[in-house]
């Protein structure tokens, strides 16, 4: 018949495992899926269109000894981008002139010859750039004159519209003019508005027919129904006329 046997001697603690070295390096590549097997260094140089990877790797030791319990690697990976184009600068045309009024008669026409200037200025970012002007949509008695001037890189255009004398400008007692601007390649439309400005009719005067002052002394400040009278009488104290 079988015995047991006496407990066996407890066996030694084990040791913990606890980091010994951390060393980082670093390598670029074209590519971010696979480590790179060489071109390690301790100091990252990123380069824009690469990756740049960082490899970890980690010793192990037991605890209080100098016993190497393993190593482990790890890694990761950034990309650095590459600098995008230059934006390209904005274009522009400022107009210094949108609305005019032009002086007519009562029955609509104008009363005399004149010009209409419109300044304008074409713009490349914050730099002046040539521009010029197209107009259409004139009404009758308005044209273009001819010694308008484009804009340049170092002064602004100037469009003149010459009006008529006499001219009921198609009958409408306002519109708007189209003007088509180019800069830079680009246009631009813009209308310009004009109205006529009519003088107003003779209004009818207002004359006095008549007129009759009439005096009343009361003791109250309410005034009286009656008693009143065409020559203004003697003053008295403590009364009101």
């Amino acid at each position: 018949m079988a015995q047991d046997g006496t407990d066996g001697q407890p066996g030694t603690n084990g040791k913990s495992i606890v980091v010994d070295t951390t060393t980082i390096t670093y390598a670029n590549d074209s590519q971010g899926v696979t480590p790179p097997s060489s071109g390690w260094s301790g100091t990252a140089s990123p380069q824009p269109g690469e990756y740049t990877w960082t490899k970890i790797y980690t010793t192990y030791k037991f605890e209080g000894t100098s016993t190497s319990a393993g190593t482990s690697t790890a890694y990761s990976v950034a990309y650095t981008g590459v600098d995008g184009d230059d934006g390209v600068s904005a274009t522009n045309v400022t107009c210094g002139n949108e609305a005019q009024g032009i002086q007519c008669n009562t029955s609509g026409a104008t009363t005399s010859a004149s010009t209409i200037q419109i300044p304008y200025a074409g713009y490349v970012g914050d730099n002046r750039a040539a521009a010029s002007v197209v107009v259409t949509d004139l009404p009758t008695g308005i044209t273009v004159d001819n010694t308008s001037t484009p804009a340049t890189t170092s002064a602004d255009g100037l469009l003149k519209l010459s009006v008529a004398n006499n001219s009921t400008l198609g009958g409408s007692a306002s519109g708007t003019i189209t003007l088509t601007f180019t800069c830079n390649s680009k246009t631009f439309v813009k209308k310009f508005a004009w109205s006529k400005i009519v003088p107003g009719a003779n209004g009818t005067s207002v004359t006095i027919a008549s007129q009759s002052i009439q005096y009343k002394l009361t003791d109250e400040t309410i005034q009286p129904t009656t008693g009143w009278e065409d020559v203004m009488p003697t003053l008295e104290a403590g009364k009101y006329l």
